[in-house]
């Protein structure tokens, strides 16, 4: 892996963390002052689409990126 493949996960991963965390803060708000505030469903729509979002990335950044071929393959498959 390359080292900007492994910085990419790990700011998708601090960002999934925050944007998780600001959905249950919402969330929370939300239940315990039993208000349905147009604010709080407009930010809790946000950091919902949000996470949303970061885990597309996520699932797509799983999967490793193919190896490149060397130069010595790629002739070999040209004589072929």
């Amino acid at each position: 892996m390359s080292k900007a493949y492994k910085k990419i996960v790990a700011i998708i991963k601090k960002e999934m963390k925050l944007a998780d965390k600001r959905l249950s803060e919402v969330m929370r708000t939300e239940a315990t002052t039993h208000l349905q505030d147009t604010m709080l469903s407009i930010e809790r729509a946000y950091a919902d689409g949000y996470l949303e979002a970061l885990s597309f990335i996520w699932d797509n950044l799983k999967e490793k990126p193919a190896k490149k071929k060397s130069k010595k393959s790629k002739r070999k498959e040209a004589v072929r």
